[in-house]
């Protein structure tokens, strides 16, 4: 039976392609949503918010290198990198203009190492 190789390497693509701007919008559309005001601290971990920026944006960086086509290693990384980092900034910025939701510093910084953690592994073990 023959296989055409490039069909199902498109297809991959196209796939992790899909999950990566689904992961996107899901990030953005939870970024949008007003958030009522809390008194004290609602989470049952200490800074359980950040942890849950890490993850998120670890995910994203994670997508976004599955989907890169570029056959040069470092040009990869450094695209789904570039990306997942702007987008992190770009999502704590827009919660300047939702009720309920500030920008914070301590997000952002969780965002790019979450999105950065990937990479650092990846160069340590080169």
């Amino acid at each position: 039976m023959f296989i055409n190789y490039p069909f199902f390497y498109k297809f991959k693509m196209k796939i992790w392609w899909f999950l990566a701007i689904t992961w996107m919008i899901l990030i953005l559309y939870f970024t949008l949503i007003p958030q009522p005001a809390v008194e004290g601290d609602s989470f049952l971990i200490p800074h359980q918010d950040k942890v849950l920026h890490f993850g998120v944006f670890f995910i994203l960086s994670f997508l976004l290198l599955q989907a890169s086509t570029s056959s040069n290693f470092y040009r990869a990384y450094f695209f789904a990198l570039l990306i997942t980092l702007l987008y992190g900034g770009i999502t704590e910025m827009v919660q300047l203009a939702v009720p309920g939701r500030v920008f914070d510093f301590k997000d952002l910084f969780a965002n790019c190492v979450g999105a950065s953690v990937i990479y650092i592994n990846k160069f340590i073990k080169k």
